[in-house]
Formats: structure tokens, C-alpha cells, sequence
């Protein structure tokens, strides 16, 4: 005994025990196997609906033990008994135990074999094999949870793009239906005025009678006041519309900076062309423009009343000028009495 034990070591020994460990573990993993190969050939033969009834009677089984040692043989299985008895068919899958080998069933097939040599399975115990399959399957829920969410950013971000720029087209067309109203009116108030202020021809006052020249001149003046309140009118409902979809533009580009966050590229070029846009609708000032338009046609109006007063005789005309002095100057004192009260 004392011979023995001075060639026999404790690491020795534990490492005959470690080897014989491993391959009964291979042995059990490999009987079930066949065991799970011979249970799937006795149920093609026990007669329908007998199977349970089989299965207690004649091995005492369970159905669920079965079915995991048919699983047992449908996954690792070789396809024939090995010359020196069963085996799985695979070398990595074939050294672990059967606990194990039924537990890596939770994995598809084609990932068994890699995951049990990258975590080294063989020298896990079931319950940290069982805890690691468990974390690799709420990563993957995570990875799946995190793709799916990312599918639906992008599906609202796509969407907020595509209702932005179908809102700058609608504020392009409204700019220029508005610029479009803006010229029509213009033109309007050019014509209908330059008959209203016109002298009437001395030959044609005398051929035809002054009532019915004064109700031409009021006939004129009221279509034109009528096209003009209808095109003002259309104008003042554009502009609206224009504010409105600024409004709406607004609220979409804060919709885009929520869904899509600071770090994309794409987003920050569309805020970028956002606010291009809103500095572009500032500047068409509806009361701007409105003076201006009628800026103007005070100037064409006054040039059209200094060329009648070169073509009247000069004591008729000087008569006339001295009522447009009166009128520039009663403008002239309102101008400077609204100076004086803003100051």
C-alpha cells in the first residue's frame, strides 16, 4: 500500500477520475441515443393511439421522457451504431452529458456545436449552462426588440419626410398664387382708374348727353371696386392658408427633431431647408405688400393727373394744381402729425 501510494499522486487520481467522468457521461449521452433511435422505431409500430399506454407498460416512461430521448437521437444522432458502440455525431456534442446535450436543444443546430466550444461547455455545470443560454436568449430578444425599434423610427422618419415636403410644395404653390393674385390686381387697378380719371373728350360731352357719361364713369368705378374687393378678398384667403401651413411646417419639423435625433445627418439637412423656408415666408409681408400696390398705384395715378393738367389750358390747370398742392399738403401734415405722436 505505502509502494502505491508513493507512485500514485492526489492529481493523479483526480484526473483518472475526471477521464472516466467524461466518458461515462459520453456513454449515457451515447445509450440515450439509441435508446431514443429504438423509441422512434417502436412508435411506426405500436398501433395508433397506443402509444402511452406502450410506453408505461413496457419501458415505465413517461411521454415527455421520450419524447426528449427521441429529440435526443433526432439531434445528435449518428446515422448508424458505431463499430465501438453508440456515439453522437458530433465529437464536441458527443462529450457532454445528457442534461446538457438536452439542454443545448433550446439552440438552433447550427449553433450548437460553435457555442458549446466557445463557452467551453464540457466543464460547465447544467445550471450555469442553463444560465448562460438564458442570457444569450434575452440578448437576442434585446438585438431583436432594438431592430424592430429602429424599423420603426425609420418608417416615422420616412413618413415625416415625405408630409414635409409635400407641405413645402404646398407652401411653394400658395407663394405663387399669391404673387400670381398680386399682378392680376395690380393690373386691374391700372386700367379701371385711368378711366375713372380721365377728362372726358369736350366733343363726345357734347354729343352725348352728361347723365349718361357720369353713369358710364360710375358704372366703370364700381366694377373695378368689385374686382378688386373679390381679389383682395382671395388674396387675404392665400395668405391664411400660407400661415397655416407655416404653422403646420413648424410642428413637423419638431416632430422630425424628436423621431430622429440630433445624430442624423439627413434630419439636420431637412431642419437646415426648414429654416430657409421660414425665413422666406417672414419676408412676404402681407401689409408690405399691400402698400406697395398701392404705393404704386397713387404713383401712376398722380403721373396720369400732371398729364392732363400739360394738355388744359394754363388757367384751368393752374387751378388744378393748386388742388393736388392741397392735397400733398394735407398728406404732408397728416405724414408729420403721425411722426410726432409715435415719437
Amino acid at each position: 500500500m505505502n509502494e502505491i501510494s508513493a507512485t500514485r499522486t492526489a492529481d493523479l487520481v483526480a484526473l483518472e477520475i475526471r477521464t472516466l467522468h467524461r466518458q461515462a457521461q459520453r456513454m449515457v449521452l451515447g445509450y440515450a441515443i439509441e435508446i431514443g433511435r429504438r423509441l422512434r422505431e417502436a412508435k411506426e409500430l405500436v398501433p395508433y393511439g397506443s402509444w402511452g399506454e406502450w410506453l408505461r407498460t413496457e419501458v415505465d416512461y413517461s411521454q415527455s421522457t421520450a419524447n426528449n430521448f427521441m429529440r435526443i437521437f433526432d439531434e445528435y444522432g449518428a446515422a448508424q451504431l458505431g463499430l465501438f458502440g453508440p456515439e453522437a455525431d458530433s465529437q464536441t456534442l458527443g462529450n457532454l452529458s445528457y442534461t446538457k446535450a438536452l439542454s443545448l436543444l433550446a439552440l438552433p443546430a447550427d449553433e450548437r456545436e460553435s457555442f458549446a466550444e466557445a463557452n467551453n461547455v464540457e466543464d460547465m455545470s447544467t445550471r450555469e449552462l442553463q444560465q448562460a443560454l438564458k442570457e444569450l436568449n434575452e440578448a437576442r430578444q434585446a438585438q431583436e426588440q432594438l431592430e424592430e425599434s429602429n424599423h420603426e423610427m425609420e418608417k416615422k422618419i420616412s413618413d415625416i419626410t415625405t408630409r414635409y415636403d409635400n407641405t413645402l410644395r404646398e407652401v411653394e404653390d400658395a407663394d405663387n398664387e399669391i404673387q400670381s393674385l398680386r399682378a392680376e390686381l395690380k393690373e386691374l387697378q391700372s386700367r379701371p382708374i385711368e378711366v375713372a380719371v380721365q377728362e372726358p373728350d369736350p366733343a363726345v360731352v357734347e354729343a352725348a348727353a352728361k347723365a349718361a357719361a357720369d353713369q358710364a364713369v360710375k358704372d366703370a368705378k364700381s366694377a373695378y371696386e368689385k374686382k378688386e374687393a373679390g381679389l383682395k378678398a382671395k388674396l387675404e384667403g392665400i395668405e391664411k392658408k400660407r400661415d397655416k401651413l407655416e404653422a403646420e411646417l413648424k410642428a413637423m419639423e419638431e416632430k422630425l427633431k424628436n423621431a430622429a435625433g440630433a445624430s442624423s445627418e439627413e434630419t439636420e439637412q431637412l431642419k437646415r431647408e426648414a429654416e430657409a423656408l421660414r425665413a422666406q415666408l417672414k419676408t412676404a409681408d402681407p401689409d408690405t405688400a399691400a402698400f406697395k400696390v398701392h404705393f404704386e398705384m397713387f404713383q401712376d395715378e398722380w403721373n396720369r393727373m400732371t398729364a392732363i393738367t400739360l394738355k388744359l389750358p394754363s388757367e384751368r390747370a393752374a387751378g388744378l394744381r393748386k388742388a393736388m398742392g392741397a392735397v400733398l399738403e394735407t398728406m404732408r401734415n397728416s405724414l408729420g402729425q403721425e411722426g410726432a405722436g409715435n415719437a
